[in-house]
């Protein structure tokens, strides 16, 4: 019974053993595929880095050009100004010199025929200044236009530039994300590493337990083998000897047994000189018993 016990235990524990094997061998691929799976996430990581550094350089470019470009309109603008100012100096002396023509001709009219000339070219040079406050009146207004726009690609160039600062220092933060979820990707690819390092071990460490377990099983069905012959044996023997022993007990009389109990209970001495005693004759009490029977 105790050896049909252990090796029915031995065969729940190397199946269970077996179990628990299948179990850690699935858990160790799970593991490595996790571990294949961040390491391509660390790799992708650290690609996307990269290209946010090189995003970041060039939107620091941009965002500089844009500075540049900001600085280049305001100078447009206050040189704008400062034609602005000329041509108004221009358009004050076309009137003044319209005014001294104009006194001019009054005075060449009151000369009379000696003055006459005089008007001719008064008269020219009034017309001279009419035509250069006409067109110092079309470039003013030219330049105001300009002044105008110029301001307002100013302003819209100055909110590109904030907005160009504002993506800068989103891809310096994203940047700064990604780093972080590269390094975590690392620790945690060494981790799982680590991991899969102590499931190969305990893997290891299961196959040869159930290697152990099948050793054990096997020996106890060899035991429980050898104990059942060992049982077949012993009832062979039973049957063999107990059953004449019954049988010749059971067809002598009580006194007999008891007779027999008390020569067995003698030393060894006494049954010695009972051997050396003489024989009865072989048909004594035969009869009798068979009459018996």
């Amino acid at each position: 019974n105790e050896a049909n016990s252990l090796s029915q235990g031995a065969e729940v524990l190397s199946e269970k053993v077996q179990q628990q094997a299948a179990a850690v061998e699935e858990t160790s691929a799970t593991m490595e595929e996790m571990n294949a799976a961040v390491q391509n996430n660390t790799e992708n990581a650290s690609q996307a880095a990269e290209v946010v550094e090189r995003v970041q350089t060039e939107s620091e470019q941009a965002s500089q050009v844009m500075s540049r470009t900001i600085e280049a309109m305001n100078s447009i603008q206050d040189s704008s100004n400062e034609i602005a100012d000329i041509v108004t100096l221009i358009d004050s002396i076309a009137f003044q010199t319209n005014l001294l023509a104009l006194n001019a001709a009054v005075e060449a009219a009151r000369a009379g025929e000696h003055g006459r000339g005089f008007a001719v070219v008064a008269g020219e040079v009034r017309a001279l200044a009419q035509k250069s406050a006409d067109a110092a009146k079309d470039i003013k207004h030219l330049i105001d236009s300009s002044v105008q726009r110029i301001g307002q690609g100013t302003k819209l160039a100055s909110e590109s530039g904030e907005v160009i600062q504002g993506i800068t220092d989103s891809i310096n933060d994203v940047a700064t994300m990604i780093h972080q979820i590269n390094t975590a990707s690392q620790e945690q690819a060494e981790g799982i590493s680590q991991v899969h390092q102590a499931i190969n071990d305990i893997d290891s460490a299961t196959q040869a337990n159930a290697s152990l377990v099948d050793q054990t099983s096997d020996s106890a069905q060899n035991m429980r083998q050898q104990a059942n012959e060992l049982n077949e044996n012993m009832a062979f023997f039973k049957t063999n000897h107990v059953a004449p022993m019954s049988m010749t007990t059971a067809s002598k009389p009580a006194y007999a047994l008891v007779n027999t109990r008390q020569v067995a209970s003698q030393p060894t001495r006494s049954v010695t000189k009972t051997a050396q005693k003489p024989q009865e004759p072989a048909n004594s009490g035969s009869d009798d018993e068979w009459s018996d029977f």
